[in-house]
Order: structure tokens, then sequence, then C-alpha cells
């Protein structure tokens, strides 16, 4: 139960807008019993504001240099172009061992029917992010970095559905330029 001068903070973020936003409102008691319906529907359907997820190129903290280096170099790579990079791409911040890395991953358009995305890994060498595959970037459904590693970066471990029943694992190894498969 509340205290009559309890007070609730709502946030919303909203991911609609060129740069997101966030609202707060501090609802007293009284105010609670009008808003909490309100935060229920829009937490609940797909056309209110929406949280933005933690993989995204608007949280990664990239600058807009960084941001275009990475999308160019998967223009190259990608073997499809979806209609919002933003929206079809997650990535990560990674360790590679020697240096900080970036994954970036296919969510759709770049995934295959059995659930494998196609997986770009950028190391960054001097304030420039590059491209750790120099051909085509595998699919894979999921991957773990280390805990060996080539040339003082991690090696890359992905495993790919074939068929609903069977999996293949592939080892990548750092050559000191990208990686290659072992």
């Amino acid at each position: 139960m509340l205290e009559r001068d309890a007070r609730v903070t709502i946030r919303v973020i909203y991911s609609r807008a060129p740069r997101p936003t966030i609202v707060s409102k501090h609802l007293q008691r009284d105010e609670m019993r009008r808003f909490l319906p309100i935060v229920f529907a829009i937490a609940f359907t797909s056309s209110g504001p929406q949280a933005i997820p933690a993989d995204t190129f608007a949280v990664a903290g990239l600058s807009e240099a960084a941001r275009r280096q990475v999308l160019q170099a998967i223009r190259e790579l990608a073997y499809d172009t979806p209609d919002s990079w933003a929206e079809e791409l997650k990535l990560k911040k990674i360790d590679l061992g020697g240096s900080s890395g970036l994954v970036v991953q296919g969510t759709k358009l770049l995934c295959g029917a059995t659930g494998n995305c196609q997986l770009f890994v950028f190391r960054n060498v001097h304030g420039k992010w590059v491209s750790l595959f120099d051909r085509d970037a595998p699919l894979a459904d999921s991957y773990v970095f280390g805990p060996d590693s080539t040339n003082g970066i991690k090696d890359l471990t992905t495993t790919v559905n074939t068929s609903a029943e069977q999996v293949t694992r592939t080892v990548y190894k750092f050559d000191g330029r990208s990686y290659r498969p072992h």
C-alpha cells in the first residue's frame, strides 16, 4: 500500500523522434489511478512509444563518422539491402583482446530460413572501424569470441543451422588482416 504522499515516476522513451527523447512524469497517489491505464496501454501496443533496444546504433555511442564507416562496409559485404539499416541491424560493442570491436548482425532481411543471419565484425584501428571479413560476412545463428586468440585477436566461433536437425560450427582465426575459417 502506498503512503498518501508517495510519488511514482513514469519514464517513456520516444524512439520515433530524430533523437531518443525521455519524458518523465512524477505522479502523486491520486494521479496514479488516472495514468496507470494509459501507461499500460502504451506499453502493450505497437503504435505507442517504444523502448529503444540496447543493441541499436542509436544507443551504441558511435560518432556519426564511425556509423558511416560501419554502414559503408556492411553495404559492401551484405547480400541484400534492407529498407532501413537501422531497423535491420543489431550491434554490440566487444573486446577483441587486442582492441575494441563491434559485432553487427542482421535481424530480418539478412537472415535465412533456418535462422542464420549475416554477421559482421569490426575492429577499431587508430580510430577507424575496419571489417574483419574482407570478402563475405558469414551467416550465423550464434557466435562466441575466445577463449583462444590468434595474432592478438580473439578467435570467433560461429554456429550455423544447416537444417532443422544439423548444426555446423566454424572457427575463424585472425591472420593479421582479417578472419579466416579454420
